[in-house]
């Protein structure tokens, strides 16, 4: 991402209001992350309940399966807008079970809503991208995007911690709350003409189903699903495998975990920079095996090379590579019709995220039966796997799939009122 492309999207007013606003509300969001399982486990002490958050934080990516259906139906900046207002009220209530020392199933409960909400908010504001951004500067709007939200997890780490000794967990709650408000004042001042084509007489079921179809029916976003999947389960122990590395394969205390997370983070955020330029180089596939293969290189590496400073730097390099898989991933997405784009991203993302709690268990079996150093390749092999079809040519069919969305009659109306009109 050069200086020219960087300056190309600040002048943008839509795109700046957006990420001015999304930046503030993801300081909260991720305070509110960190706080969350320090808070639970101090006030219970039950490794169960933990059990339990996590399920909470994890589970409703099923509703990811469906929520693109509404993206899709409605104007993106108004699903944003109720999903933040929704997600503002729940924080507040987390609040305030915090406060009065209600019970925590209160609590995890209130998680598992406001996670899910959240399930709509995403693919929304994945699919408005497009229609603020010019096709040129997606690329640097999407390393943007990857970096910033790097930066602000990686700050939110460095004083989270500090904040939650002086104010505990109830107040970084209603931080959290707060700062949705940023979100919510700034959407309403983005200036797009938004279309919603639906068709003519579709149900909630009959539009979800086309959705799915459309995404097994491609060659290109099928297999671009599986490599997603296959990448979550081998990447998503690394949140556990990691602490019991550092304590019991390097003998190291707490302050490593912090640096090596720190190392992540930082690599998110240096690998972001570098999105636009390297679009420019690699192609679509060749930008998957790049990324894919530095992470499961370097991920193996960190078990094969016992050596803190040697994996602080694997897992940089690694990360870096995560960050370009990930954001050619989005950009390809973005290039779907804007028919179907919600429902594309809400359904990948939540197959996606089913994986997750798949990994982890992978993960805690195998560490229970093997050393620790073999999870690590073993790990490194599961996304290598992901990316064996990326070798080979995949068509891309996105045209096709443009032809059968404008095949469809539809009912488009703008987003600012105007009167619905019947095209075919």
């Amino acid at each position: 991402m050069g200086v020219r492309e960087l300056r190309s999207l600040w002048k943008n007013r839509n795109f700046t209001i957006l990420y001015s606003g999304q930046l503030v509300s993801s300081i909260g969001n991720n305070l509110f992350l960190l706080a969350l399982p320090w808070f639970i486990y101090t006030t219970t002490h039950s490794r169960a309940d933990m059990i339990w958050v996590g399920l909470a934080t994890t589970i409703p990516g099923l509703v990811g399966l469906f929520s693109g259906v509404y993206v899709d139906r409605f104007p993106k900046r108004t699903v944003m807008l109720l999903s933040d207002l929704i997600r503002m009220l729940l924080m507040l209530l987390l609040a305030v079970f915090g406060f009065l020392h209600l019970s925590v199933a209160l609590t995890i409960a209130g998680v598992f809503f406001l996670e899910a909400v959240g399930m709509f908010f995403m693919p929304a504001s994945r699919a408005l991208l497009p229609l603020i951004v010019k096709p040129e500067e997606q690329p640097a709007a999407v390393g943007f995007d990857q970096s910033s939200n790097a930066m602000v997890s990686l700050v939110s780490q460095a004083v989270g911690g500090v904040l939650y000794v002086w104010l505990g967990g109830p107040i970084l709650f209603l931080l959290n709350a707060i700062s949705f408000l940023s979100s919510i004042f700034t959407l309403p001042m983005i200036r797009v003409e938004e279309k919603i084509e639906k068709r003519a007489h579709a149900s909630f079921f009959s539009d979800w189903k086309a959705g799915l179809q459309t995404m097994y029916q491609s060659s290109l976003f099928f297999w671009i699903s599986i490599s997603a999947m296959i990448f979550n389960i081998g990447t998503a122990g690394l949140s556990i495998l990691l602490p019991m590395w550092i304590k019991t394969g390097l003998h190291l205390n707490a302050s490593w975990l912090g640096v090596m997370m720190g190392a992540i983070a930082l690599g998110d955020v240096v690998g972001g920079l570098f999105i636009g330029a390297l679009t420019k180089i690699f192609s679509f596939q060749q930008g998957i095996l790049l990324g894919g293969f530095t992470i499961s290189i370097f991920f193996a590496g960190v078990g094969i090379v016992p050596n803190p400073y040697a994996d602080t730097i694997f897992l940089f390099i690694g990360s870096m590579g995560g960050a370009l898989m990930m954001s050619v991933t989005a950009l390809k997405l973005m290039s779907a019709p804007g028919t179907l784009r919600g429902r594309l991203f809400a359904t990948m993302n939540g197959f996606a995220r089913l994986m997750t709690p798949l990994g982890m268990v992978l993960v805690g079996v195998l560490s229970m039966y093997m050393d620790l150093r073999w999870v690590f390749v073993i790990c490194g092999a599961l996304v290598v796997m992901g990316l064996l079809r990326m070798i080979f040519p995949i068509r891309d069919d996105m045209a096709n799939l443009q032809i059968k969305a404008d095949s469809e009659t539809v009912i488009t109306e703008s987003s600012i009122g105007e009167e619905p009109v019947v095209e075919s």
